[in-house]
């Protein structure tokens, strides 16, 4: 399975949708659409969804050349609506089913009193998902759609209307032949859906319109060999949702779209190992399953008793039941702690324990379940004179150990005192193995009399044990990923010089605090810094150095920037940025005047500085309370203004903007 954050979840969720009454004319939905740069409307009455309408919609009834431009939504609306209620947007792979069974490009999600809460798109999906890696190691050839549906530049946008509809597409492209090999069509425009929606709010004839006036242009083009992260990245820069694929000649060879990179994106490629391991767990349990069936007829051909029966279905029950709390469990500590109580309780034993071997020899007691009465030793350790290595080969050969009596049976001092310490009078002792390797054992403990142990009882621990050693792999193979994918995030977040974070970081986080700040009417401080004469530094030290130089002011900015919500960003080369939310003039002039006193005592050298003799920075300091009709880039263009002016005052020094004084 796929298991992505909460938050992960919720930002493949889009907020922005645009909501329309079942009375509005089409005419006005269709401005609406085109001037919110919007693929699709929800049709709303009374806080609940009825309908949507989409630009495959508007090239539906577009190409079938009907009156329709006049009439209510509600005539010509899609409903009922594929959605899905937000208790079962569990994991990507059910927002990716749900869209791909359906073949919809949009998925609204209800919330339990079945209101919109937002909705779900391939492009939110692909966006929330960044997937750096896997993009990189694919190439556009390998995902892109080929033959392309393409027509004449003298095609009319009607006829081109009626092909998307025909061949249930998004787009057309539009070519010309070579000139001097006119066997060869190159693209020169694209012919969108949503060209089709801007058109349409115009009331343009489209059977007269030249589609020469209206393509998309210039044409955004990509090569087979590129990576799909180039294409994701070109998408994301103009704000496209496909690209032409073109060979070295410029000649049509495909496209790529959104949904050809998301379907590139399979989660299940992330964990081919844990699948595996999956399988050898269904593979285990089939084969044990076919093991009781056996032993079942066996019981029924001699005609045991009853109990027996009874017996061998319990375990069969218990089996099951740890069995699904392993799969649907890969938390270690979970899936340990309900096999050992599960098993006392099956066994009505005294004492259920599950040693973990050390690298040393030594084993602690990982898990355990006792009754009330007796002594409990959870976490307790267990000296390796306890486990001798030979007793650890013979475990690790899958050997096991069941003593009806401690007191009948020849047992070293050793092993008798550990029994002593555990109040045992019986043991059933089954080793744990991950792969071929020893992790530990799994025992059983009569304390109050001796006990025979039953064929089946041993079984069971035989059989628990080996679906515990899988489980353990997969439980370790989740924590790595996790692992991974923690540093994924961090990589994405953080420069890799500096450990700060990265530019794309700070603009996301600006654009939060930016909008925090102007709901609770609360200052934004923000100081942008810059390294004095750093190209001459680099110059004169050479790059190595300047990056040494570069990660010590960073620390410097890290050690200052105290507070939870501060952020401590490399801009870009040598610049640096501070953002301090909550924070006037005077604790921005406090936090810049550290920032210089702690760069000043680092007394790193620098002989090509017109001012020292050591590295110094200049500051630019800007303050204000976020109020509508100015974005975040107001901000950033005021700590920079006073950053240039601080430079051109004799640097070393930090200036505040005064907002009087822009212009």
């Amino acid at each position: 399975m796929f298991f992505p954050s909460a938050l992960w979840l919720s930002s493949a969720i889009a907020h922005d949708h645009l909501s329309v009454s079942p009375d509005l004319p089409m005419t006005e939905v269709v401005k609406l659409m085109s001037q919110a740069h919007k693929s699709y409307v929800l049709v709303v009455d009374a806080d609940q969804l009825v309908g949507i309408f989409t630009e495959r919609d508007v090239v539906r009834l577009t190409a079938a050349k009907t009156s329709w431009l006049e009439v209510a939504i509600a005539t010509v609306m899609t409903t009922p609506v594929i959605t899905l209620q937000e208790s079962e947007a569990t994991d990507v792979l059910v927002l990716l089913s749900r869209l791909w069974r359906h073949r919809i490009r949009h998925l609204p999600i209800l919330d339990q009193r079945e209101r919109i809460i937002g909705v779900v798109t391939r492009q939110s999906i692909r966006e929330a998902l960044k997937p750096a890696a896997l993009l990189k190691a694919r190439q556009i050839h390998e995902v892109m759609v080929s033959p392309v549906v393409a027509a004449p530049i003298t095609t009319s946008v009607l006829q081109l209307s009626q092909l998307m509809h025909q061949h249930q597409i998004s787009c057309v492209v539009l070519v010309q032949p070579e000139a001097t090999n006119p066997a060869i069509a190159k693209p020169i425009g694209i012919l969108t859906e949503r060209d089709v929606v801007r058109l349409q709010a115009q009331n343009l004839d489209l059977a007269q319109t030249s589609v020469v006036a209206v393509i998309n242009r210039p044409l955004h083009a990509i090569q087979p060999q590129a990576s799909l992260w180039s294409a994701h990245e070109q998408m994301q820069q103009h704000q496209i949702r496909r690209l032409v694929v073109v060979g070295e000649a410029g000649e049509l060879l495909g496209l790529v779209t959104q949904s050809s990179i998301l379907q590139s994106l399979d989660p299940l490629e992330l964990h081919p190992t844990l699948d595996a391991l999956q399988q050898e767990v269904e593979a285990r349990t089939q084969a044990m399953q076919q093991t009781n069936e056996q032993l079942q007829r066996e019981i029924v051909e001699r005609v045991k008793v009853e109990q027996t029966l009874q017996s061998q279905i319990a375990k069969e029950q218990l089996m099951s039941a740890i069995a699904n709390h392993m799969r649907q469990s890969l938390h270690l500590d979970t899936i340990l702690n309900t096999t050992v109580e599960e098993v006392r309780q099956f066994l009505q034993v005294d004492r259920v324990l599950i040693y973990r071997f050390e690298s040393n020899g030594n084993s602690t007691v990982a898990v355990e379940s006792v009754a009330t009465d007796r002594m409990s030793i959870v976490g307790k350790m267990m000296e390796a004179a306890y486990f001798t290595k030979r007793c650890r080969q013979s475990y690790q050969m899958g050997q096991m150990q069941a003593i009806a009596d401690v007191t009948q049976a020849n047992l070293p001092s050793r092993y008798l005192h550990l029994l002593a310490l555990l109040q045992a009078r019986a043991a059933l002792t089954v080793p744990i193995l991950r792969g071929d390797e020893l992790w530990g054992l799994l025992s059983a403990y009569q304390c109050a009399q001796p006990r025979q142990w039953q064929p089946l009882e041993i079984e069971l621990l035989q059989q628990l044990s080996t679906q515990v050693g899988i489980a353990i792999q997969q439980a370790q193979l989740y924590q790595q990923l996790e692992v991974a994918n923690q540093e994924l995030r961090r990589l994405a977040n953080s420069d890799g010089l500096t450990e700060l974070a990265n530019r794309r970081s700070f603009d996301e986080y600006l654009d939060k605090e930016w909008r925090r700040a102007l709901r609770h009417r609360t200052p934004l401080a923000l100081i942008m810094g810059d390294v004095d004469f750093f190209k001459r530094y680099n110059d004169c030290y050479g790059h190595l150095r300047g990056d040494r130089c570069l990660q010590q002011v960073a620390a410097v900015l890290r050690q200052t920037a105290k507070r939870p919500a501060d952020l401590a960003a490399r801009y870009g080369g040598e610049e640096f940025a501070i953002l301090l939310p909550n924070t006037e003039d005077r604790g921005a002039t406090l936090v810049a005047t550290e920032i210089q006193t702690r760069i000043q005592t680092l007394r790193i050298p620098h002989a090509q500085s017109s001012i020292a003799d050591y590295v110094t920075l200049s500051l630019g300091i800007a303050c204000l309370v976020p109020r509508t009709g100015i974005a975040p880039t107001f901000l950033i263009a005021a700590a920079d203004k006073a950053l240039y002016q601080a430079k051109m005052a004799g640097r070393d020094r930090y200036l505040i903007y005064q907002e009087s004084t822009q212009g």
